[in-house]
């Protein structure tokens, strides 16, 4: 049903361009180059050689948005990236693909209530995206959006979303994945405070197996509630501060062993219950030379005991991209099963960790700034990734290098280094370091 109003939806917009007065038009978009290179990203082996990457990201942005009514607007944004290089060929310099990034219609001041109503494809950002921000995770940040439906509430120091969304369509309701969620935002006090409640459901898979399969491994058939809490905030002029903690309780349909040789495996659900959370601290020393800012963090992703009956392991939900390190990103997302095979339940997620992070920003100029991050990475949980010993929970070191410079308002560059040193956690056949670097180009018009 919500594909069939989305469709609807993407018709009223391109009906409106056709029909209806339009009382302003507007055009942009950016361009975006990025160069990228890597070495054991997810081996952590010097010896695995395929594991070696360096290629280039073209990326393109085209956007119209019109202004229909004085309430009604109509927004549509084309996409197309392309790789060159030697990981280009799946997104090679022929890849002419049009994707369809934002497409949606806004309509505001809803039968006349302060509400705005807005149905299409387009992106959901909820705080800083510690659980929705990124609805396409397989595609390299090249789109973010979700399928969705989205009222917004606005009554004086308050806002209230409620939203829905359709990840996953299969050929019936009963296969399907789909979000809901209520956001409540309240400006009034000096700390910001946003609290929220949200439903994933999950039907795209029947079980949890740890298997061959992709869709087995990471996607298993799930029902997955949340309630979260998140404040924000100065104290005087020079720190600022966000802490954010989230509750999850579900279930999830899960194969288990029964201990007997041989194993014989049965399917069963299992209860859910996790939790998640972040505190950070930013201090601001303006009146110091380069202004430094030194930032205290920690991260703290419950992960899944196997000893015990019910599965503790965090959902991130729908925050899988690289908030914590480029680098390490593509290693939580494959672990060793690209070289060895091995089972990881780990496997493409934030979760069965934590991480402590202090970092130190100089800016130079108003347009020139360096940024340079030490972060711990350790797990709570073993998770006997490979047949090798790894009795250590120590998942690694991460150092993180930026330089950023806006040429101006339109035009931007930065480049990015970053090392991570693999602990105990790891086989020690597979504890060599990884390497990521990438420059970026930006161009906005």
């Amino acid at each position: 049903m919500l594909k069939k109003v989305l469709i609807l939806s993407l018709v009223m917009v391109f009906s409106s361009f056709l029909f209806a007065e339009v009382q302003a038009v507007r055009v942009g978009g950016d361009i975006r180059i990025r160069g990228v290179m890597w070495k054991n990203l997810w081996s952590f082996d010097n010896d695995y050689r395929t594991d070696i990457r360096d290629f280039y990201r073209h990326r393109t942005n085209i956007w119209v948005s019109a202004d229909l009514t004085d309430n009604i607007n109509a927004f549509v944004k084309l996409n197309n990236e392309y790789h060159w290089g030697n990981y280009a060929s799946t997104h090679s310099v022929f890849n002419n693909d049009i994707v369809i990034d934002n497409a949606y219609i806004e309509l505001g001041e809803f039968m006349t209530w302060p509400m705005s109503l807005k149905i299409g494809r387009q992106n959901l950002i909820f705080g800083e995206g510690f659980m929705i921000l990124e609805g396409t995770p397989w595609d390299g940040s090249k789109t973010i959006g979700f399928d969705a439906i989205r009222a917004t509430w606005k009554l004086d120091e308050n806002t209230v979303d409620v939203f829905t969304a359709k990840l996953s369509e299969g050929y019936s309701q009963h296969t399907d994945e789909d979000l809901y969620g209520v956001y409540l935002t309240n400006t009034y006090f000096p700390t910001k405070i946003e609290v929220y409640v949200l439903r994933r459901e999950r039907r795209t898979s029947e079980t949890f197996t740890g298997g061959s399969t992709y869709a087995d491994k990471i996607h298993p058939k799930q029902t997955t509630d949340a309630l979260g809490v998140r404040l924000s905030g100065k104290l005087g002029e020079n720190f600022s501060y966000s802490a954010e903690i989230a509750q999850e309780w579900g279930r999830m349909k899960r194969e288990k062993g029964d201990g007997i040789e041989p194993k014989v495996y049965r399917t069963k659900w299992v209860r859910k219950e996790a939790t998640g959370a972040y505190v950070r601290g930013t201090s601001t020393f303006a009146d110091v030379a380069f202004k430094p800012a030194v930032t205290l963090e920690y991260v703290y992703l419950s992960g899944d005991n196997p000893d015990s009956k019910k599965y503790e392991g965090w959902d991130q939900f729908y925050s899988e991209f690289p908030k914590y390190s480029e680098l390490y990103v593509y290693s939580m997302w494959d672990g060793f099963n690209a070289v060895n095979g091995s089972i990881d339940q780990d496997l493409e997620t934030w979760t069965n960790m934590t991480m402590s992070r202090i970092g130190m920003k100089l800016h130079f100029t108003d347009k020139l700034s360096f940024e340079f991050n030490y972060k711990d990475f350790r797990a709570l949980h073993n998770t006997n990734l490979t047949a090798y010993d790894n009795p250590g929970k120590h998942r690694g070191e991460n150092l993180q290098a930026w330089i950023r410079y806006r040429y101006s308002e339109d035009v931007s560059f930065h480049i990015l280094w970053e090392q991570f040193d693999p602990g105990n956690y790891y086989p020690e056949d597979n504890r060599d370091k990884a390497y990521f670097s990438r420059f970026e180009v930006l161009v906005k018009f």
